[in-house]
């Protein structure tokens, strides 16, 4: 009977670790799931200083030799040239981020993002833009990448768009950012 019972137990036994051991891990897991979500998919959006409640844009422009991680340059600061390395020996990839943000009412984005120092020809060089961004939501972000052209020279960023809130007048948005391929 003593057998019996032992061996009941060392079947239930490891049995009852494996789930503890399983259900902390599982816990660690989703409590980690948050912070591994932001850290790969957040990216942090600047936020002009001008009057949120209005139709405003941000972008930035990352990448160069230094892979996707590098900011070259964004609106968040000096509005100086963007300086960009040509893709000669090797190709340079570049992402243009471009981040609409939420004003007092529902606003209708409708223009579009052009990036000739990129590579590509006709369509890569403007991105069209049409999407709504709700009162009080995060901005809503559209990316292009691509790698910088092989032709050094004086390029530009250039962001035109009309903003739109119910049946207001449409408000010009209207950006160009020095861009220099060397």
């Amino acid at each position: 009977m003593d057998s019996i019972r032992s061996s009941a137990r060392n079947k239930t036994g490891p049995r009852r670790r494996w789930d503890a051991r399983r259900t902390v891990s599982l816990v660690g897991l989703l409590s980690a799931l948050p912070l591994l979500i932001d850290g790969c998919a957040g990216r942090r959006v600047f936020q002009p200083t001008e009057d949120a409640s209005q139709p405003h844009v941000s972008w930035e422009i990352r990448g160069g030799r230094g892979g996707e991680n590098d900011l070259v340059c964004d609106s968040g600061r000096d509005r100086g040239s963007c300086v960009l390395e040509a893709s000669r020996e090797r190709r340079v990839p570049v992402t243009v981020h471009v981040s609409f943000h939420a004003a007092r009412e529902l606003t209708n984005y409708l223009g579009v993002v052009e990036t000739p120092f990129l590579q590509g020809t006709g369509s890569r060089d403007v991105s069209e833009v049409s999407l709504g961004v709700p009162p009080g939501s995060a901005p809503v972000s559209k990316a292009v990448t691509s790698f910088v052209t092989q032709t050094a020279g004086s390029y530009a960023l250039t962001i035109t768009l009309d903003a739109v809130q119910g049946i207001a007048v449409p408000q010009r948005i209207h950006e160009e950012v020095p861009v220099v391929v060397k």
